[in-house]
C-alpha cells in the first residue's frame, strides 16, 4: 500500500494498476476500491501522404494533403495552418476518406502545416510545400 495523502488527487502515477483506499478523520478506513488501471497512451504523431499536394491547373486549388494519424487519446481534432505552423487555423476541414485517412482538399499553392490535438496531446507535421503544376506550352 502506498503513503497517506490528505487530497483526492494523485499525480505522478506511472501505468499500472491501483486501488484505493479512504480514510476518515476518526481513523475509519474503507474497503479498498475497484481497481483503476492506467495505460501508457501512445504518442500522438501524423503520417503524411504528399502523392497530391500539387495543384493540377496554374492557378486552380485541387491540391489536397492526406494524413493518417496515430496514437494519442482519440477525439482528434484536425487544423490546417498556412505559412507556418503558429499561424491561425484555417477555415477548412478534415473529411475522412478512408478507414484511418483524413485529407485536406481544395488547396492552392503554398506552405501548409497539419496539427492535430488529442486531449492534452499536439502534434504538428513537417512542412508541406504544393507547387504548380508544370506548364505545358504550346508551339
Amino acid at each position: 500500500m502506498g503513503s497517506w495523502q490528505s487530497s483526492g488527487v494523485f499525480s505522478g502515477l506511472t501505468a499500472g494498476e491501483y486501488e484505493f483506499v479512504v480514510e476518515d478523520g476518526n481513523g475509519c478506513k474503507s474497503k479498498k476500491s475497484n481497481k483503476v488501471t492506467i495505460v501508457d497512451v501512445a504518442t500522438l504523431s501524423l503520417t503524411m501522404d504528399t502523392t497530391n499536394a500539387k495543384v493540377k491547373c496554374n492557378g486552380g486549388n485541387t491540391a489536397e494533403i492526406g494524413f493518417t494519424p496515430s496514437g494519442g487519446m482519440g477525439n482528434n481534432v484536425y487544423t490546417l495552418h498556412k505559412g507556418a505552423s503558429t499561424n491561425p487555423a484555417m477555415t477548412i476541414s478534415a473529411t475522412q476518406i478512408g478507414t484511418d485517412k483524413w485529407a485536406f482538399t481544395g488547396l492552392y499553392t503554398g506552405t501548409y502545416y497539419v496539427v492535430v490535438k488529442s486531449n492534452d496531446c499536439v502534434y504538428t507535421s513537417t512542412r508541406v510545400v504544393i507547387d504548380e503544376s508544370t506548364s505545358v506550352a504550346s508551339s
